[in-house]
């Protein structure tokens, strides 16, 4: 026969029992909501045939394919140089082309990374500076539309291919890789938050890589801070 001491005592720790397992769920909430918040948006947009998919994976997410139209990316974990890491929450890698610039709606949110990719070999192509403009034009209007503040959004662009432009032009040094592209896209004509931001400061926000470079990949990684 249980004795009566012995029940009251076991009701005296149910709810101390109780009380551990609530306390150890709202732990792991709470680390879960902290791990969240540390994860971050990215975007890579740009140009066709820039080198996203490339960067993509370089970054760590999927493998890239060629022509590609959209593509889901998963969440993943970023390396940085220095051992850190980062969450990249899930997005979309899109194509480059007039069609896809109505998705920089969806993919560009309070607390975005954007990296604008273009090739520096291709800018004597007919209405390719024109069309970089646009689509620059086009991110700055959804910035205004959502009303996205500067320290909400983070911004880079990164000018690919600078390895086959050197074969060419040797003595191109990065300063005058971004003035090349500073002058073939006619900052003064691009209007909105972007044309104000890169009017402030251009080279500030332009990067000369070549994606197959893993110390350029890691300049990339290292911008990441939104």
């Amino acid at each position: 026969m249980i004795d009566s001491f012995e029940i009251t005592e076991a009701f005296v720790w149910i709810p101390w029992l109780i009380g551990g397992i609530v306390g150890m769920v709202g732990l792991f909430i709470v680390i879960g909501i902290l791990a969240a918040e540390d994860a971050k948006n990215i975007a890579i947009l740009g140009m066709d045939r820039s080198g996203k998919s490339t960067l993509w994976e370089k970054l760590g997410g999927p493998k890239a394919t060629p022509n590609t139209q959209v593509s889901g990316i998963p969440e993943f974990q970023l390396t940085r140089p220095d051992g850190s890491t980062v969450t990249i929450k899930r997005t979309k890698d899109i194509g480059g082309g007039d069609g896809y610039v109505r998705l920089y709606d969806e993919l560009i949110i309070p607390s975005t990374f954007v990296y604008f990719l273009v090739d520096i070999t291709r800018f004597e192509e007919k209405n390719y500076a024109l069309r970089m403009r646009s689509n620059l034009t086009k991110i700055g209007k959804v910035l205004d539309e959502k009303k996205i503040s500067n320290e909400e959004f983070g911004f880079k662009i990164i000018i690919t291919h600078c390895d086959i432009y050197r074969n060419a032009h040797p003595e191109a040094t990065d300063e005058y890789i971004c003035q090349y592209c500073i002058d073939k896209l006619k900052t003064e004509k691009l209007s909105g938050k972007i044309g104000e931001t890169l009017r402030k400061d251009t080279t500030k926000f332009m990067m000369p890589v070549n994606l197959m470079d893993n110390n350029d990949i890691n300049r990339i990684k290292m911008e990441i801070k939104i």
